[in-house]
């Protein structure tokens, strides 16, 4: 089985406050589409 290529981007200071402030409730936005799909409760 071969996995993904890791994405990485870097956030910049808005984000990290946000990252921060909602710590465990962030998700990827690609990761949203893929599992929102599928029927996960993934908030939008």
């Amino acid at each position: 089985m071969t996995s993904a290529p890791a994405v990485t981007s870097e956030m910049d200071h808005l984000d990290q406050l946000g990252a921060k402030a909602f710590a465990g409730f962030l998700v990827r936005k690609d990761l949203v589409r893929k599992y929102s799909r599928r029927q996960y409760p993934v908030a939008t």
